[in-house]
């Protein structure tokens, strides 16, 4: 699952509501955080960042393609799998966790805004 603060910035620069300066800058200090577990979205989304900013340096794609790039991913790792207990009872008391079901939903999200 995504952490509402990445997707929140990711989403803005998309949207052209912040520049890819404000993205950056935001994102190097939070990085050893979302590389910490390298299989999250979270990873992939910033490791995506720094790929597209890395190949936009060397001229390998334009801020347009690297804006496209980033709402691929975000669209791509966006279904959530929540686990939610059956019996809401089960809820209240974790006690009697061996008697608890849960069952798989997939939470589904409004599509990623495109470039105007």
């Amino acid at each position: 699952m995504f952490s509402y603060e990445l997707l929140e910035k990711v989403l803005k620069y998309v949207n052209n509501e912040i520049d890819i300066e404000q993205l950056n800058d935001w994102l190097v200090p939070r990085l050893p955080n979302f590389l910490s577990s390298l299989d999250t979205p979270d990873a992939i989304v910033a490791d995506a960042i720094e790929l597209g900013l890395a190949e936009m340096s060397d001229g390998i794609r334009t801020e347009d393609e690297f804006r496209s790039l980033l709402q691929d991913v975000i669209r791509e790792h966006r279904a959530v799998l929540d686990f939610s207990p059956v019996d809401q009872r089960s809820q209240l008391d974790m006690t009697k966790s061996s008697n608890s079901i849960s069952s798989p939903t997939i939470l589904s999200h409004s599509p990623v805004p495109t470039l105007m």
